[in-house]
């Protein structure tokens, strides 16, 4: 059985033919158990025996595969809105996955093309805001910023914009 990478636990639910069998499941003498999985990216076995009235058992071992974490992937889109120096600018970018909105830590790259235009700053929450101004670094022109977001697995991917500031 496959399940995704956030899922930390599943509930396990067996049924007898027989009225009369019990049924164990990993160790406990239950039909229904809460199982804490391993880690992402790890299998999980779940063995359920069923012990008939003659006392004759029957094994059954169900895998349960959390899957492996996945980085988070950029949905915004190049080039950034343009700006205006002297003019306040702010927009926000933008991802999904991983382990999901609200656990993203957004910066700028450490080989980023070129460094964020003067007067704006990329907050950690994905904003990039202020008030462009002419520098130094000159504001003007347009600028290749290349942008990474990271959840808290730690998994990151990156991507590049395109920014102008007239």
């Amino acid at each position: 059985v496959d399940v995704a990478s956030g899922v930390g636990s599943v509930t396990v639910t067996a049924a007898a033919q027989d009225a009369g069998a019990t049924i164990s499941i990993n160790g406990s003498t239950t039909t229904s158990l809460l199982v804490t999985l391993g880690a992402a990216g790890t299998s999980t076995p779940v063995t359920i025996i069923v012990t008939a009235p003659n006392s004759t058992t029957k094994t059954y071992t169900v895998t349960v595969n959390r899957a492996a974490p996945s980085a988070p992937t950029i949905t915004t889109t190049s080039p950034l809105l343009p700006g205006t120096v002297g003019a306040l600018y702010s927009t926000t970018l933008s991802a999904t996955g991983g382990t999901g909105p609200g656990t993203y830590t957004w910066t700028l790259a450490g080989d980023s093309p070129n460094q964020i235009p003067s007067g704006l700053t990329l907050s950690p929450a994905g904003v990039l805001s202020g008030t462009p101004t002419e520098g130094p670094p000159t504001a003007v022109g347009t600028h290749s910023l290349k942008f990474t977001v990271t959840d808290t697995t730690p998994l990151s991917t990156s991507a590049t914009f395109s920014l102008t500031i007239n």
